[in-house]
């Protein structure tokens, strides 16, 4: 027992560092509403400069400790104002990726300044020791425990009962309606991002020294445990912050002792103990689906993964001519290691730019298969071909197990989940020794001695006869990388423009939306994280013979595969474009490595060989700057009152007086050409060029030797060039290079543009394939029954056009019948929706009681109510987004009760939403696309090959033409006007052949005329096409207009239902909902369309 307590208290440290890590995330996200990624880099920042002034500047430890500590509190402010202020609009996903920016930018700067040498912080604690429960334990331990304990209280305090606490909560929640009421988002994050940053200084000070030597990246790992406990506290609750985090650094430091110390083979595991603790939380908190209250963030742009295969074969040809015959070996060792990280930021686009899950592991991927295929090749002596195909499925496999967590979490939450799988994966499989050959052991067949560090011997590897080599065979080498990214990125364009493809940004867009039209998220976060994970293999394998294949022995520890490396990844993808294909290969010019290093070492021996000149020039442009500085500043008189060009003021050809130098002329009563301010006038300018050619000719020494070094600085540059894109557009090079392209066609090659929309009206035109022959159906009892009537041929589908006039929604149903697809086209799926007995209820509240409703084909009836009814609640439980019991709920003989909501949608069951919930970064056509697409599993293999563009089926096609969208068909989502937005969230709807439609406040938003258009829509749909619709709306004259029958609730109970005039009348409906009644309302007839007597109600 005293041992375990004595380790307890050893632990304390360590625990008061989590816990001050894990505060300062909280308060920025509080406070600032981010998710600060950077807090370990910005302690490990104000560690390393605390170090820094006290040890090599030789400053007394207080002042350096002020220092650090007000260094690090000078980036966050300035992170905030500069970085953080102009993305206020952003979405939170991509203000964590510029946090990910400030990582880079901290990291590579503490790299660049304090190198690889082995570095002590100092220590301003007392250093003398107890003794308790039989250990000795230092008395800065609970020293640094007692200032932690001080801090978080006093921050809860502030949080608690202070008004700048509240007004930061208030700002996180609601930005405007905070600044409504008086508070500035901007200062109150400013204050956030200042107190965070004090608290990481605070830690570099006072907590730094336990983790003696100084490791960069050591100090940035620590926000993986400061996560675990800040999400366990839910971002919230201070006081469950720091229990949390001692607890933590308590069961991590018993299984140090009493497992890993003993047992070798479970090396890693303590450190694997904040992932478990983050898993854990999540499978119990988390949510298969998304509630109705989640807001779908808008993600990075989307590539429309159209190949030019004139442009593409031409880039190809033209890079393997520079690797046979125009490149020196160390500029083809740079295109194929950019060939080979754009082979793992492929994986990247799939992950995050189609599908929209931020992973921060994907080079935990390229390890796994790595570390697969080298140790069959090494202990195994497998021939690489088969060891690389076994270790990309085995990975395929591993990216399944990450893909579990991603199930029920999303955002934020997905990439804490994806950082801890890093770096519990970086602890236990890549920091360990890998012996070859294998000795006997229980795991010696695969991983060797796990106690021995002698790398896997892999031996001079082929792969397809091709040496993985650099050295011996740099050009084969690069040619077997070049094609396979090439492969790999036709497979990713195919899959973008596939069924596959459409449901993975489904999915990403907005996850409720795709499982109202049949699709599985999780099938398809499924095989997002799969396919993911076995490109990012392919990638690491090769990449990993690529860094030790001339030695024949890869060392996996080495960094190669580490979550620095992952986060890395993620930035290169994003400044090339990480929704794009094209983008990975710009992207990846930024990696280790790669062209953009090879081009700055190039550049930077060149400037060296300069050398005096390099300076002379340096000291010249100074000068021309310093010039037009001082220009700027100098005085300068005004004009003379009353003097124009031209005038008596002015001298020849309308110039002023003294036109050859460039000087005003003098007013009235100004000092002459000779007084002291025209002395001063004339002399500044030339006075800061001096200033500044003699500083930059003085400094000209120490800047040449900065650029000679240029490509060290290539991942400084990076992580500078990830904000800066995050902060200006978000976008990367890969859109901004194809709106380039666009322009330059639009100005040089309209013609070729003509072309493309030809071609694009003739794509249409193939997937709506021909009008089917169009009836009538009359509803009867047993179902709708359908009259086949002649029709004229379809007409050609017509370009798409820019633009479409706002106003009244155009319907395509304003005169004569409706067009109806006959029994050759519309498939009518003719069924009875049925709920007895439904009840929901949250937690210990019952929102729903006892709910019966009965919808039969062609019958429209109505769901009324005051707000809070309960309406969109039984709205959710029966399309399955909201758990529920009941005594029946069934689709004709079908039972839907135990059945997820995709398969539901596929049962027959759709329905729009009081938020449209549209695939923004889709085409209306792809909208209609994803809605209609088969569900089979086959499309996730078959269109990375060959992605067909099937005709619609006739539903989908039937739709389109009655809700008029055809000339809308190619334009973007975002681009439509509302009124057309909500007819395309029907159209969606009825475009997967459903049996009931269940549409959420169709007509909200729209005018008079754009309702009437949409009920006379909704009232067709039904009698013609036989659709049972269950209606929840607020329109009281849509309601009253168009259905057959009207459930009113309230307080999630049914108080009435009847015909229109039944509820009209119904005493107890006037007291909830409808108020007193207006005697022309009483006197109107009651009825669906088409009874006698005007439309009754109320718009409410």
């Amino acid at each position: 027992m005293n041992d375990v307590m004595g380790y307890v208290l050893l632990s304390l440290g360590t625990g008061a560092l989590y816990a001050l890590v894990a505060t300062g995330v909280v308060v920025v996200q509080r406070g600032a509403g981010v998710l600060n990624m950077a807090q370990g880099a910005l302690l490990a920042w104000s560690a390393y400069a605390f170090h820094g002034a006290s040890s090599v500047w030789g400053l007394p430890r207080a002042l350096a400790a002020l220092l650090a500590v007000g260094s690090t509190m000078a980036i966050g402010v300035a992170f905030q104002h500069l970085v953080l202020r102009p993305m206020r609009q952003a979405t939170a996903v991509l203000r964590l990726m510029a946090t990910l920016g400030l990582l880079i930018v901290i990291q590579s700067s503490l790299t660049l300044m304090y190198g690889s040498d082995v570095r002590n912080s100092p220590t301003v604690l007392p250093t003398s020791k107890v003794t308790l429960f039989d250990t000795a334990v230092g008395v800065d331990v609970f020293t640094r425990l007692a200032v932690v304990v001080v801090v978080v209280a006093g921050l809860w305090a502030v949080f608690r009962f202070t008004t700048l606490g509240l007004a930061a909560t208030a700002v996180t929640e609601n930005a405007r309606a905070a600044a409504t009421l008086g508070w500035s988002p901007d200062a109150v994050a400013s204050w956030a991002w200042l107190a965070g940053s004090a608290l990481a200084g605070l830690g570099g000070v006072l907590l730094a020294p336990l983790q003696n030597p100084l490791s960069a990246g050591g100090l940035m790992l620590l926000i993986v445990p400061g996560l675990a406990v800040a999400l366990v506290a839910r971002f919230r609750s201070l006081p469950a912050v720091l229990v949390g985090a001692l607890a933590l650094a308590a069961v991590e430091l018993e299984l140090q002792v009493h497992l890993v110390a003993d047992h070798p083979v479970w090396r890693g595991v303590d450190r694997a103990v904040p992932l478990a603790v983050i898993v854990f939380y999540l499978a119990v908190r988390g949510r298969g689906i998304p509630d109705r209250g989640h807001v779908a963030e808008r993600h990075p742009s989307l590539g429309s993964g159209r190949v030019y295969w004139r442009a593409l074969g031409a880039a190809v040809a033209g890079a393997l001519v520079c690797i046979w015959w125009l490149l020196p070996a160390p500029w083809v060792n740079a295109l194929n290691a950019n060939a080979i990280w754009a082979m793992i930021i492929l994986s990247v686009v799939v992950l995050v730019g189609f599908t929209g899950q931020l992973s921060l592991a994907q080079l935990a991927f390229s390890g796994t298969a790595a570390l697969i295929a080298g140790r069959l090749v090494a202990v195994q002596g497998w021939p690489l071909e088969a060891a690389l195909v076994v270790g990309v499925a085995g990975t395929a496999l591993v990216g399944v197990l990450f893909a579990l967590p991603a199930l029920r979490t999303r955002g934020l939450q997905l990439a804490v989940v994806t950082l801890g799988l890093g770096a519990a994966v970086d602890a236990l499989l890549f920091q360990r020794g890998y012996h070859s050959p294998a000795p006997a052991s229980p795991l010696g067949d695969l991983f060797g001695d796990l106690s021995r560090l002698e790398g896997t011997e892999v031996g001079d590897a082929t792969l397809l006869g091709v040496h993985l080599d650099k050295v011996s065979d740099p050009r084969g080498f690069a040619t077997l990388s070049l094609l396979a990214f090439t492969v790999l990125a036709l497979l990713v364009a195919n899959l973008r423009r596939g069924r596959a493809g459409r449901r993975l940004i489904a999915v990403r867009t907005n996850e409720r939306a795709a499982a109202a039209l049949g699709i599985s998220v999780v099938g398809a976060k499924i095989y997002a994280f799969a396919l993911s994970a076995a490109i990012a293999g392919f990638g690491g394998v090769l990449y990993a013979f690529y860094a030790y294949g001339e030695r024949g022995n890869i060392d996996y520890g080495g960094g190669l595969f580490s979550p620095f490396a992952s986060i890395l990844l993620i930035a290169y993808a994003v400044v090339g474009g990480v929704g794009w294909t094209s983008g990975a290969f710009a992207g990846a010019t930024m990696a280790a490595d790669a062209l953009a290093t090879r081009v700055g070492a190039w550049v930077g021996s060149l400037l060296a060989q300069l050398g005096a000149v390099l300076r002379l020039l340096l000291a010249a442009l100074a000068a021309i700057i310093g010039l037009a500085l001082g220009r700027a500043v100098a005085p300068r008189r005004p004009a003379p009152v009353g003097g124009s060009v031209g005038g008596p003021a002015s001298g020849p050809a309308g110039r002023p007086e003294n036109w050859a130098t460039g000087e005003p002329a003098p007013g009235a009563g100004e000092p002459g050409p000779h007084g002291a301010g025209r002395l001063a006038g004339r002399a500044l300018p030339w006075l800061t060029a001096a200033v500044c050619a003699g500083v930059a000719f003085a400094a000209g020494g120490r800047i040449v030797d900065w650029l000679a070094d240029l490509d060290r600085y290539v991942p400084l540059i990076g992580g500078l060039v990830l904000v800066t894109v995050l902060s200006r557009s978000g976008g990367g090079m890969a859109p901004e290079n194809a709106r380039t392209a666009r322009r330059v066609l639009e100005r040089r090659f309209p013609a070729a543009l003509e072309r493309r929309a030809a071609a694009d009206a003739a794509r249409v035109t193939r997937l709506l394939g021909a009008v089917p022959a169009i009836g009538t159906v009359a509803a009867g009892p047993a179902g709708p029954a359908v009259r086949a009537a002649p029709v004229a041929p379809a007409q050609p589908a017509a370009p798409a056009q820019p633009t479409a006039p706002a106003g009244p929604v155009a319907t395509g149903l304003e005169t004569g019948p409706m067009r109806q697809v006959g029994s050759v086209g519309y498939p009518a799926r003719p069924a009875t929706l049925s709920a007895w007995g439904l009840s929901v209820r949250f937690g210990a509240v019952e929102v729903i009681r006892g709910v019966d409703l009965r919808v039969e084909p062609g019958q429209i009836v109505g769901v009324i109510g005051p707000n809070g009814a309960g309406k969109t609640t039984v709205i959710d439980a029966i399309t399955g987004y909201t758990g529920s019991v009941s005594q029946s709920l069934m689709l004709g003989e079908a039972r839907l009760d135990r059945l997820p909501a995709h398969l539901r949608a596929r049962a027959g069951i759709s329905r729009s939403f009081q938020n449209l919930e549209l695939f923004e970064d889709l085409t209306v056509m792809e909208n209609i696309q994803a809605a209609c697409d088969p569900r089979d599993a086959r499309a996730y293999l078959g269109d990375l090959v060959l992605p067909r563009a099937r005709p619609l089926p006739a539903a989908a096609a039937a739709a389109v033409e009655a809700f008029g969208l055809r000339a809308d068909l190619l334009r973007p989502v975002s681009e439509l006007p509302y009124g057309r937005r909500r007819l395309l969230a029907i159209a969606r709807a009825v475009a997967t052949c459903p049996s009931v439609l269940l549409l959420d406040e169709p007509c909200a938003g729209l005018d008079e005329n754009e309702s009437a258009g949409v009920a006379t829509l909704l009232r067709r749909l039904a009698d013609h096409w036989g659709l049972g619709i269950l209606l929840n709306e607020h329109d009281m004259e849509v309601v009253m207009r168009i259905c057959d029958q009207v459930v009113v609730l309230d307080g999630g109970e049914v108080i009435a239902r009847g015909t229109p005039g039944q509820i009209r009348v119904n005493e107890r409906v006037r007291d909830a909902y409808l108020g007193p009644a207006d005697p022309a309302v009483a006197s109107s007839s009651s009825g669906p369309a088409g009874s006698s007597g005007p439309a009754a109600g109320t718009r409410r």
